[in-house]
């Protein structure tokens, strides 16, 4: 072997040395090599815990199971880029994003929910909505009594009422705020982090505290949670405050008739998912 021979098998060693080491670098600090683009760019992830142990799918492929303690599941080292994600279990409703990652950062769906569509846990979730809207106390019957005026009807919860159909803040006494008009229902989360009211087709959302997680929503910012093509009848926080459960009344299938509820996530990235009971 000729010095020159050597000599270039010593450059040659050392440039892939190189190359390698710095690959390997890029690769430990979260860069990943995107063929479409041409250059290495910085992976993204997402997380999301459900409320039962499902399957996790990415792009129509099996990704995983969440975790048996906590039913999370998460998935780094994705380049950004848009992924439809799909969290399954059999007997149970299906729930389905187009999550969006971006370089060097978590998306984070902490809220994930799906429910048994099938069997007696089915039944039991019936129940478990329709007590939610019964009523809390059996009104008495009174003698009717004619009055010059009608009494306009007033509906309370904590700060806010509605009156005649106008839904107002109360919380600042002599200086009343009209959050909305012409609304049949409201309806404040337990933890008094969010308002939703309704009209006959749409639900809409308010936030009265800053929301700490994704995605984090500013007190006072305002949604349109559903716009529907049929009337709501009445509708109600639903295990938590990122859910709400529509009664849509009863509906006509084949030859009996059923009542009709949606349960609707306010989250919207992505999509939302609405399942029907």
């Amino acid at each position: 072997m000729t010095r020159l021979t050597r000599r270039i098998i010593f450059y040659i060693a050392i440039f892939l040395f190189l190359s390698v080491g710095y690959v390997a670098v890029l690769y430990a600090q979260g860069y990943k090599y995107d063929f479409e683009e041409g250059e290495f760019l910085k992976t993204g992830a997402f997380y999301l815990k459900s409320n039962t142990s499902a399957e996790v799918y990415v792009d129509g492929e099996f990704a995983g199971k969440t975790s048996f303690l906590t039913s999370s599941f998460s998935q780094d080292r994705l380049l950004p880029g848009q992924y439809t994600v799909q969290v399954k279990k059999d007997g149970y409703s299906t729930w389905q994003k187009n999550i969006g990652v971006d370089e060097g950062m978590v998306t984070d769906f902490p809220r994930v929910m799906i429910l048994p569509i099938d069997g007696e846990d089915a039944n039991d979730l019936i129940v478990e909505i329709e007590t939610l809207f019964l009523p809390l106390v059996t009104p008495i019957p009174s003698p009717i009594k004619k009055s010059p005026q009608p009494t306009p009807m007033i509906i309370k919860s904590g700060d806010y009422q509605m009156l005649n159909k106008t839904l107002i803040d109360a919380r600042i006494e002599d200086q009343p705020k009209i959050l909305a008009t012409n609304v049949l229902g409201f309806s404040l989360s337990e933890d008094k982090s969010k308002i939703v009211w309704w009209d006959d087709r749409q639900v809409w959302l308010m936030h009265l505290k800053d929301q700490d997680y994704q995605p984090y929503m500013k007190t006072g910012e305002r949604d349109l949670v559903l716009r529907l093509n049929k009337t709501i009848k009445n509708a109600a926080w639903f295990r938590d405050s990122d859910h709400v459960v529509l009664d849509m009344g009863s509906v006509a299938s084949g030859s009996t008739v059923k009542h009709e509820y949606q349960i609707v996530e306010i989250d919207r990235r992505g999509g939302q998912n609405v399942i029907k009971i």
